[in-house]
Protein backbone atom coordinates (compact mmCIF):
# COMPACT_ATOMS: atom_id res chain seq x y z
CA UNK A 1 0.00 0.00 0.00
CA UNK A 2 1.60 3.18 -0.88
CA UNK A 3 1.60 6.36 1.19
CA UNK A 4 -1.73 8.04 -0.76
CA UNK A 5 -3.79 4.82 -0.53
CA UNK A 6 -2.59 4.73 3.54
CA UNK A 7 -3.74 8.06 3.46
CA UNK A 8 -7.20 7.30 1.90
CA UNK A 9 -7.77 4.46 4.13
CA UNK A 10 -7.13 6.13 7.07
CA UNK A 11 -8.86 9.02 6.51
CA UNK A 12 -11.62 6.76 4.89
CA UNK A 13 -11.87 5.35 8.64
CA UNK A 14 -11.61 7.93 10.68
CA UNK A 15 -14.18 10.70 8.82
CA UNK A 16 -16.99 7.85 8.32
CA UNK A 17 -16.09 6.49 12.08
CA UNK A 18 -16.35 10.17 13.48
CA UNK A 19 -19.66 10.36 11.62
CA UNK A 20 -21.20 7.15 12.70
CA UNK A 21 -20.19 8.10 16.07
CA UNK A 22 -21.77 11.51 15.85
CA UNK A 23 -24.93 10.25 14.45
CA UNK A 24 -25.18 7.31 17.18
CA UNK A 25 -24.15 9.28 20.38
CA UNK A 26 -26.81 11.68 19.03
CA UNK A 27 -29.33 9.13 18.62
CA UNK A 28 -28.66 7.79 22.22
CA UNK A 29 -28.57 11.02 23.83
CA UNK A 30 -31.25 12.02 22.39
CA UNK A 31 -33.62 9.25 23.33
CA UNK A 32 -32.59 9.82 27.18
CA UNK A 33 -33.97 13.51 26.90
CA UNK A 34 -36.82 12.43 25.55
CA UNK A 35 -37.86 9.75 27.67
CA UNK A 36 -36.80 12.56 31.24
CA UNK A 37 -38.56 15.39 29.09
CA UNK A 38 -41.79 13.54 28.39
CA UNK A 39 -41.57 10.36 29.88
CA UNK A 40 -43.43 8.52 26.65
CA UNK A 41 -42.60 5.51 25.54
CA UNK A 42 -44.39 6.12 22.41
CA UNK A 43 -42.07 9.86 21.69
CA UNK A 44 -39.15 7.34 21.93
CA UNK A 45 -40.38 5.15 20.03
CA UNK A 46 -41.45 7.70 17.22
CA UNK A 47 -37.96 9.09 17.15
CA UNK A 48 -36.68 5.78 16.49
CA UNK A 49 -39.03 5.02 13.88
CA UNK A 50 -37.95 8.53 12.31
CA UNK A 51 -34.59 7.62 12.34
CA UNK A 52 -35.37 4.56 10.59
CA UNK A 53 -37.51 5.44 7.52
CA UNK A 54 -35.42 7.91 6.07
CA UNK A 55 -33.18 4.70 5.07
CA UNK A 56 -35.72 2.55 3.64
CA UNK A 57 -36.91 5.97 1.54
CA UNK A 58 -34.26 7.69 0.38
CA UNK A 59 -31.60 4.98 -0.23
CA UNK A 60 -32.68 4.76 -3.88
CA UNK A 61 -32.31 8.38 -4.60
CA UNK A 62 -28.99 8.70 -2.26
CA UNK A 63 -27.68 6.00 -4.92
CA UNK A 64 -29.19 7.67 -8.14
CA UNK A 65 -27.43 11.08 -6.89
CA UNK A 66 -24.08 9.06 -5.76
CA UNK A 67 -23.65 7.83 -9.28
CA UNK A 68 -24.24 11.13 -10.57
CA UNK A 69 -22.29 13.61 -8.29
CA UNK A 70 -19.07 13.95 -7.26
CA UNK A 71 -19.12 11.68 -4.07
CA UNK A 72 -16.49 13.06 -1.95
CA UNK A 73 -18.76 16.26 -2.60
CA UNK A 74 -21.73 14.37 -0.76
CA UNK A 75 -19.76 13.21 2.03
CA UNK A 76 -18.28 16.38 2.35
CA UNK A 77 -21.89 18.24 2.40
CA UNK A 78 -23.45 15.67 4.28
CA UNK A 79 -20.61 16.00 7.32
CA UNK A 80 -21.07 19.62 6.94
CA UNK A 81 -24.98 19.67 7.23
CA UNK A 82 -24.45 16.93 10.18
CA UNK A 83 -22.38 19.55 12.13
CA UNK A 84 -24.88 22.78 11.24
CA UNK A 85 -28.26 20.92 12.53
CA UNK A 86 -26.02 20.01 16.00
CA UNK A 87 -25.14 23.96 15.77
CA UNK A 88 -28.49 24.82 15.30
CA UNK A 89 -29.91 22.98 18.15
CA UNK A 90 -27.18 24.10 20.53
CA UNK A 91 -27.80 27.45 19.46
CA UNK A 92 -31.60 26.79 20.35
CA UNK A 93 -31.39 25.24 23.40
CA UNK A 94 -29.58 28.88 24.89
CA UNK A 95 -32.81 30.71 24.52
CA UNK A 96 -35.59 27.51 25.50
CA UNK A 97 -35.46 23.57 25.98
CA UNK A 98 -35.54 21.60 22.89
CA UNK A 99 -39.42 20.38 21.83
CA UNK A 100 -40.21 17.08 20.13
CA UNK A 101 -40.70 18.74 16.94
CA UNK A 102 -37.27 20.16 16.64
CA UNK A 103 -36.06 17.22 18.18
CA UNK A 104 -37.79 14.79 15.43
CA UNK A 105 -37.06 17.11 12.86
CA UNK A 106 -33.06 16.97 13.83
CA UNK A 107 -33.82 13.41 13.70
CA UNK A 108 -34.72 12.87 9.95
CA UNK A 109 -32.32 15.20 8.97
CA UNK A 110 -29.64 13.30 10.49
CA UNK A 111 -30.95 9.87 9.20
CA UNK A 112 -31.42 11.05 5.68
CA UNK A 113 -27.76 12.60 5.82
CA UNK A 114 -25.95 9.77 7.14
CA UNK A 115 -27.90 7.49 4.13
CA UNK A 116 -26.35 9.77 1.47
CA UNK A 117 -22.77 9.45 3.65
CA UNK A 118 -23.10 5.98 3.57
CA UNK A 119 -23.96 4.82 0.25
CA UNK A 120 -21.09 7.48 -1.04
CA UNK A 121 -18.11 5.71 1.04
CA UNK A 122 -19.80 2.07 0.36
CA UNK A 123 -19.68 3.27 -3.68
CA UNK A 124 -16.88 4.44 -3.39
CA UNK A 125 -14.37 1.70 -1.29
CA UNK A 126 -12.84 0.09 -4.73
CA UNK A 127 -11.84 3.67 -5.93
CA UNK A 128 -10.54 4.73 -2.73
CA UNK A 129 -8.10 1.42 -2.52
CA UNK A 130 -6.94 -0.95 -4.82
CA UNK A 131 -8.39 -4.22 -4.96
CA UNK A 132 -6.60 -5.94 -2.52
CA UNK A 133 -6.93 -3.96 0.01
CA UNK A 134 -11.07 -3.87 -0.80
CA UNK A 135 -11.74 -6.74 1.88
CA UNK A 136 -9.09 -5.42 4.33
CA UNK A 137 -11.22 -1.33 4.62
CA UNK A 138 -14.14 -3.52 4.74
CA UNK A 139 -13.48 -5.72 7.96
CA UNK A 140 -11.87 -2.42 9.45
CA UNK A 141 -15.01 -0.28 8.59
CA UNK A 142 -17.47 -3.20 10.25
CA UNK A 143 -14.74 -4.01 13.01
CA UNK A 144 -15.39 0.42 13.58
CA UNK A 145 -19.09 0.27 13.42
CA UNK A 146 -19.16 -2.86 15.50
CA UNK A 147 -17.38 -0.65 18.29
CA UNK A 148 -19.43 2.08 17.91
CA UNK A 149 -22.67 0.08 18.03
CA UNK A 150 -20.83 -1.41 21.52
CA UNK A 151 -19.38 1.84 23.07
CA UNK A 152 -21.88 4.47 21.50
CA UNK A 153 -24.52 3.19 24.95
CA UNK A 154 -21.93 3.07 27.28
CA UNK A 155 -20.70 6.86 26.11
CA UNK A 156 -23.78 8.03 25.74
CA UNK A 157 -24.85 7.19 29.01
CA UNK A 158 -22.18 8.91 30.53
CA UNK A 159 -22.19 11.96 28.49
CA UNK A 160 -25.90 12.37 29.24
CA UNK A 161 -25.07 11.92 33.10
CA UNK A 162 -22.06 14.11 33.41
CA UNK A 163 -22.25 16.44 30.57
CA UNK A 164 -25.25 19.03 29.61
CA UNK A 165 -27.34 18.64 26.80
CA UNK A 166 -25.81 22.04 24.83
CA UNK A 167 -22.39 21.02 25.62
CA UNK A 168 -22.77 17.74 23.99
CA UNK A 169 -24.43 18.75 21.01
CA UNK A 170 -21.53 21.24 20.89
CA UNK A 171 -18.92 19.12 20.66
CA UNK A 172 -20.79 16.53 18.41
CA UNK A 173 -21.18 19.81 15.87
CA UNK A 174 -17.46 20.71 15.70
CA UNK A 175 -16.84 16.43 15.59
CA UNK A 176 -18.65 16.61 12.02
CA UNK A 177 -17.09 19.40 10.57
CA UNK A 178 -13.47 18.07 11.47
CA UNK A 179 -14.89 15.15 9.99
CA UNK A 180 -16.07 17.21 7.18
CA UNK A 181 -12.16 19.17 6.60
CA UNK A 182 -10.88 15.55 6.72
CA UNK A 183 -12.40 14.04 4.03
CA UNK A 184 -11.71 17.07 1.69
CA UNK A 185 -7.71 15.14 1.45
CA UNK A 186 -9.53 11.65 0.60
CA UNK A 187 -8.87 11.21 -3.45
CA UNK A 188 -12.23 9.09 -4.51
CA UNK A 189 -11.62 8.76 -7.39
CA UNK A 190 -7.81 7.21 -7.18
CA UNK A 191 -9.05 3.52 -9.01
CA UNK A 192 -11.37 4.56 -10.54
CA UNK A 193 -11.98 3.93 -14.40
CA UNK A 194 -14.00 6.99 -15.12
CA UNK A 195 -12.03 10.29 -14.53
CA UNK A 196 -13.02 12.66 -16.72
CA UNK A 197 -17.01 11.21 -17.56
CA UNK A 198 -19.71 13.17 -16.94
CA UNK A 199 -23.20 12.74 -17.23
CA UNK A 200 -26.04 14.67 -18.91
CA UNK A 201 -28.14 16.91 -16.68
CA UNK A 202 -31.83 16.73 -16.33
CA UNK A 203 -32.16 12.71 -16.69
CA UNK A 204 -32.57 11.90 -12.52
CA UNK A 205 -35.58 9.98 -13.22
CA UNK A 206 -33.96 8.09 -16.36
CA UNK A 207 -30.96 7.28 -14.56
CA UNK A 208 -32.45 5.55 -11.91
CA UNK A 209 -34.66 3.85 -14.06
CA UNK A 210 -31.19 2.75 -16.24
CA UNK A 211 -30.44 1.73 -12.58
CA UNK A 212 -33.05 -0.57 -11.95
CA UNK A 213 -33.00 -2.08 -15.21
CA UNK A 214 -28.80 -2.80 -14.79
CA UNK A 215 -30.14 -4.43 -11.88
CA UNK A 216 -33.37 -6.85 -13.32
CA UNK A 217 -30.50 -8.17 -16.00
CA UNK A 218 -28.11 -9.34 -12.86
CA UNK A 219 -30.09 -12.28 -12.14
CA UNK A 220 -27.46 -13.57 -9.39
CA UNK A 221 -27.75 -9.79 -7.65
CA UNK A 222 -31.47 -10.23 -7.72
CA UNK A 223 -31.41 -13.83 -5.92
CA UNK A 224 -28.91 -12.04 -3.04
CA UNK A 225 -31.48 -8.93 -3.43
CA UNK A 226 -34.08 -11.96 -2.32
CA UNK A 227 -32.53 -13.52 0.01
CA UNK A 228 -31.43 -10.41 1.85
CA UNK A 229 -34.84 -9.51 2.26
CA UNK A 230 -36.12 -12.83 4.12
CA UNK A 231 -33.09 -12.59 6.05
CA UNK A 232 -33.63 -9.06 7.28
CA UNK A 233 -37.34 -9.99 7.48
CA UNK A 234 -36.39 -12.61 10.20
CA UNK A 235 -33.58 -10.91 11.78
CA UNK A 236 -36.55 -7.99 12.66
CA UNK A 237 -38.23 -10.71 13.80
CA UNK A 238 -35.24 -11.57 16.45
CA UNK A 239 -34.77 -8.09 17.57
CA UNK A 240 -38.43 -8.20 18.88
CA UNK A 241 -38.44 -11.43 20.42
CA UNK A 242 -34.80 -11.54 21.77
CA UNK A 243 -35.98 -8.34 24.67
CA UNK A 244 -39.00 -10.06 25.20
CA UNK A 245 -37.50 -13.43 26.08
CA UNK A 246 -35.24 -11.75 28.36
CA UNK A 247 -36.83 -9.24 30.00
CA UNK A 248 -40.41 -10.47 30.34
CA UNK A 249 -39.93 -14.46 30.21
CA UNK A 250 -36.59 -14.88 31.69
CA UNK A 251 -37.20 -11.83 34.07
CA UNK A 252 -33.37 -11.33 33.68
CA UNK A 253 -32.44 -7.45 35.05
CA UNK A 254 -31.54 -4.51 33.00
CA UNK A 255 -27.75 -4.87 33.61
CA UNK A 256 -28.11 -8.65 32.48
CA UNK A 257 -29.76 -7.46 29.37
CA UNK A 258 -27.77 -4.79 28.86
CA UNK A 259 -24.37 -7.54 29.54
CA UNK A 260 -25.47 -9.67 26.57
CA UNK A 261 -26.84 -7.33 24.17
CA UNK A 262 -23.11 -6.02 24.63
CA UNK A 263 -22.07 -9.17 23.23
CA UNK A 264 -23.35 -9.03 19.76
CA UNK A 265 -21.05 -5.73 18.87
CA UNK A 266 -17.87 -7.82 20.31
CA UNK A 267 -18.77 -10.75 18.35
CA UNK A 268 -18.83 -8.44 15.35
CA UNK A 269 -15.67 -6.65 16.08
CA UNK A 270 -13.88 -10.11 16.47
CA UNK A 271 -15.31 -11.72 13.11
CA UNK A 272 -14.32 -8.93 11.61
CA UNK A 273 -10.73 -8.82 12.36
CA UNK A 274 -10.86 -12.25 11.61
CA UNK A 275 -12.46 -11.92 7.84
CA UNK A 276 -9.91 -9.03 7.04
CA UNK A 277 -6.41 -11.52 8.25
CA UNK A 278 -7.74 -14.30 6.10
CA UNK A 279 -9.22 -12.11 3.43
CA UNK A 280 -12.73 -14.20 3.21
CA UNK A 281 -14.32 -13.74 -0.29
CA UNK A 282 -17.52 -14.79 -1.18
CA UNK A 283 -18.84 -17.67 -2.34
CA UNK A 284 -22.11 -19.81 -2.45
CA UNK A 285 -20.67 -22.37 -0.18
CA UNK A 286 -19.55 -19.83 2.42
CA UNK A 287 -23.26 -18.17 2.11
CA UNK A 288 -24.96 -21.61 2.01
CA UNK A 289 -22.91 -22.40 5.29
CA UNK A 290 -23.93 -19.24 7.12
CA UNK A 291 -27.56 -19.09 6.47
CA UNK A 292 -27.41 -22.56 7.81
CA UNK A 293 -25.61 -21.21 11.10
CA UNK A 294 -27.73 -18.72 11.42
CA UNK A 295 -31.08 -20.97 11.48
CA UNK A 296 -29.08 -23.29 13.82
CA UNK A 297 -28.57 -20.13 15.87
CA UNK A 298 -32.19 -19.06 16.00
CA UNK A 299 -33.14 -22.47 17.35
CA UNK A 300 -30.57 -22.15 19.79
CA UNK A 301 -32.24 -18.81 21.55
CA UNK A 302 -35.40 -20.41 21.02
CA UNK A 303 -34.02 -23.49 23.58
CA UNK A 304 -33.89 -21.17 26.98
CA UNK A 305 -37.29 -20.28 26.66
CA UNK A 306 -39.01 -23.70 25.98
CA UNK A 307 -41.82 -25.01 29.29
CA UNK A 308 -39.88 -27.55 30.12
CA UNK A 309 -35.84 -26.19 30.17
CA UNK A 310 -34.50 -24.00 33.05
CA UNK A 311 -30.79 -23.18 32.30
CA UNK A 312 -30.61 -21.41 35.50
CA UNK A 313 -27.03 -19.91 36.50
CA UNK A 314 -25.89 -20.98 32.46
CA UNK A 315 -28.87 -18.78 31.07
CA UNK A 316 -26.45 -15.74 31.06
CA UNK A 317 -23.22 -17.30 29.88
CA UNK A 318 -25.35 -19.38 27.43
CA UNK A 319 -26.80 -16.06 25.80
CA UNK A 320 -23.38 -14.41 25.64
CA UNK A 321 -21.80 -17.27 23.61
CA UNK A 322 -25.32 -17.48 21.60
CA UNK A 323 -24.79 -13.95 20.88
CA UNK A 324 -21.38 -13.30 19.98
CA UNK A 325 -21.60 -16.65 17.85
CA UNK A 326 -24.55 -14.84 15.56
CA UNK A 327 -23.19 -11.57 15.21
CA UNK A 328 -19.90 -13.57 13.92
CA UNK A 329 -22.39 -15.65 11.09
CA UNK A 330 -24.26 -12.14 10.22
CA UNK A 331 -20.32 -10.68 9.70
CA UNK A 332 -18.95 -13.35 7.80
CA UNK A 333 -21.29 -12.88 5.22
CA UNK A 334 -21.67 -8.86 4.80
CA UNK A 335 -18.05 -8.62 4.42
CA UNK A 336 -18.22 -10.64 1.69
CA UNK A 337 -21.43 -9.71 0.32
CA UNK A 338 -20.28 -6.01 0.15
CA UNK A 339 -16.70 -6.65 -0.98
CA UNK A 340 -18.43 -8.80 -3.86
CA UNK A 341 -21.17 -5.69 -4.88
CA UNK A 342 -17.62 -3.38 -4.43
CA UNK A 343 -15.71 -5.48 -7.30
CA UNK A 344 -18.35 -6.84 -9.43
CA UNK A 345 -20.65 -4.40 -10.45
CA UNK A 346 -19.90 -1.77 -12.81
CA UNK A 347 -18.46 1.55 -11.37
CA UNK A 348 -21.10 3.86 -12.64
CA UNK A 349 -24.26 1.90 -11.30
CA UNK A 350 -22.90 0.91 -7.82
CA UNK A 351 -24.09 4.28 -5.78
CA UNK A 352 -28.26 3.08 -7.74
CA UNK A 353 -27.73 -0.30 -6.78
CA UNK A 354 -26.58 -0.48 -3.44
CA UNK A 355 -29.58 2.24 -3.25
CA UNK A 356 -31.86 -0.16 -4.75
CA UNK A 357 -30.89 -3.11 -2.93
CA UNK A 358 -30.83 -1.12 0.56
CA UNK A 359 -34.59 0.33 0.21
CA UNK A 360 -35.64 -3.20 -0.73
CA UNK A 361 -34.24 -5.76 2.07
CA UNK A 362 -34.48 -2.72 4.81
CA UNK A 363 -38.05 -1.82 3.76
CA UNK A 364 -39.44 -5.23 4.99
CA UNK A 365 -38.15 -4.55 8.73
CA UNK A 366 -40.65 -2.55 9.91
CA UNK A 367 -43.17 -4.88 8.56
CA UNK A 368 -41.57 -7.77 10.73
CA UNK A 369 -41.63 -5.67 13.88
CA UNK A 370 -45.43 -5.28 13.58
CA UNK A 371 -46.17 -8.91 12.34
CA UNK A 372 -43.67 -10.28 15.34
CA UNK A 373 -45.24 -8.06 17.90
CA UNK A 374 -48.58 -9.70 17.19
CA UNK A 375 -47.06 -12.98 16.85
CA UNK A 376 -46.00 -12.30 20.48
CA UNK A 377 -49.19 -12.20 22.29
CA UNK A 378 -50.75 -15.22 20.47
CA UNK A 379 -47.50 -17.56 20.20
CA UNK A 380 -44.76 -18.65 22.66
CA UNK A 381 -41.88 -17.38 21.41
CA UNK A 382 -39.74 -20.29 20.87
CA UNK A 383 -42.14 -21.61 18.39
CA UNK A 384 -41.69 -18.61 16.04
CA UNK A 385 -37.50 -18.81 16.35
CA UNK A 386 -37.54 -22.39 15.62
CA UNK A 387 -39.79 -21.86 12.91
CA UNK A 388 -37.60 -18.99 11.66
CA UNK A 389 -34.35 -21.50 12.30
CA UNK A 390 -35.93 -23.99 9.92
CA UNK A 391 -37.13 -21.49 7.04
CA UNK A 392 -33.72 -20.15 7.31
CA UNK A 393 -31.77 -23.81 7.09
CA UNK A 394 -34.03 -24.52 4.38
CA UNK A 395 -32.96 -20.98 2.92
CA UNK A 396 -29.21 -22.48 2.94
CA UNK A 397 -30.46 -26.05 1.05
CA UNK A 398 -32.12 -23.07 -1.37
CA UNK A 399 -29.05 -21.28 -1.63
CA UNK A 400 -26.97 -25.10 -2.35
CA UNK A 401 -28.95 -25.38 -5.40
CA UNK A 402 -29.36 -22.28 -6.76
CA UNK A 403 -27.35 -22.36 -10.07
CA UNK A 404 -27.37 -18.41 -10.36
CA UNK A 405 -25.82 -17.53 -6.91
CA UNK A 406 -22.88 -19.91 -8.01
CA UNK A 407 -21.87 -17.80 -11.28
CA UNK A 408 -20.53 -15.17 -9.00
CA UNK A 409 -18.12 -17.96 -7.71
CA UNK A 410 -16.82 -17.73 -11.51
CA UNK A 411 -16.36 -14.04 -11.90
CA UNK A 412 -14.84 -13.68 -8.72
CA UNK A 413 -12.40 -16.63 -10.10
CA UNK A 414 -12.28 -14.39 -13.09
CA UNK A 415 -10.99 -11.24 -11.39
CA UNK A 416 -8.81 -12.60 -9.23
CA UNK A 417 -7.58 -15.50 -11.25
Amino acid sequence: MNNKEKRNFLLTLAGKGVSLAGTSLYSFAISFYILTITGSAQSFALSLTLSMLPKILFSPFAGNLVDRLNKKLIVVVSDTLSGLVMLVLFFLTGSKALSLPMIYTATVIMSILIVFLNTAFSASYATIVSKDNIIKINSYQQTLDAFIQFASPILGGIIYAIIDIRIFLLINAISFLISAFTELFIDFTYYSGLKGIGREKNRFFKDMQEGFSYLIKQKAYLSLMLYAFFINFFLGTFSVVMPYDLLTNLKLSSSSYGMINACFPIGMMLMSIYVGKRRLAFSKKLFRNAMALMGISMVSFAIPVMESISLGSLTIPYYIVAMMFLSGVLVTVQIPISVLSQTTIEEAYRGRVSGSVAAVSQGIIPLAYIITGILVDITPTYLILSVVGVILMFIALLIHNNQIIGQFDQRLEAINP
